[in-house]
């Protein structure tokens, strides 16, 4: 049965103790909580598998194909994940998702609120960090003339996992990674930047080496 807001307890969340009464019943962290205990489960669960992951990415990208995207006709890999958006389309079908339950949940919508009221008009200094962020993630690390002196200095091969990269300049198949995190005070410096198969790059997350 689906839940309504008349079933709906009062509970909080184990790690923050924030309300969590808008949320399922099996829910027991927010969603910000959740987010981080998802992040650092995923990250210990590939560190103890370091090595299965790599010879997985491996044996898979031979199993590499092009489809079209359903919405613009983009061609696409589709690396045995029955992939079929391009990432414009499957972020413009998230956004949709995410301002249809904004407008038609009132629960989710007061909760939305009231975070963005607390984190953003309240915080000063939580406001002041992302401003930051949000100049250091500029994309201008992508350039064409960054990557080219990328492939310059170490060549057409991924520093994960040693197999050679095929289009340096394709974002859905290579990405510009930071050695150093941004999100752990990495900057957009070319020896900071490496090149890596995008599946490589998705796997390491935000370690550091």
């Amino acid at each position: 049965m689906c839940e309504t807001l008349e079933t709906r307890v009062e509970r909080n969340c184990l790690d923050c103790g924030i309300s969590i009464a808008h949320r399922p019943v099996r829910t027991k962290r927010c969603i910000k909580c959740a987010y981080q205990h998802s992040l650092e489960y995923g990250r210990k669960y590939r560190e103890e598998n370091k090595e299965y992951f790599r010879e997985y990415y491996k044996k898979h990208r031979t199993l590499i194909r092009r489809v079209s995207c359903l919405n613009c006709g983009v061609s696409i890999e589709d690396r045995g994940c029955s992939a079929k958006w391009c990432l414009k389309c499957r972020n413009e079908k998230a956004s949709a998702r995410k301002i249809k339950r904004y407008r038609s949940d009132p629960a989710h919508r007061e909760h939305l609120n009231n975070y963005r009221k607390e984190r953003y008009h309240t915080n000063e200094e939580y406001r002041k960090r992302k401003l930051e962020l949000d100049r250091i993630r500029g994309r201008t690390y992508r350039k064409r003339r960054n990557i080219e002196a990328l492939i310059k200095r170490d060549g057409l091969t991924c520093e994960w996992c040693g197999e050679p990269i095929n289009d340096p300049f394709n974002r859905q198949e290579t990405h510009v990674d930071h050695i150093k995190p941004v999100s752990k005070g990495g900057g957009n410096e070319l020896s900071n930047l490496r090149l890596l198969h995008a599946t490589c790059n998705v796997s390491r997350g935000n370690r550091e080496e």
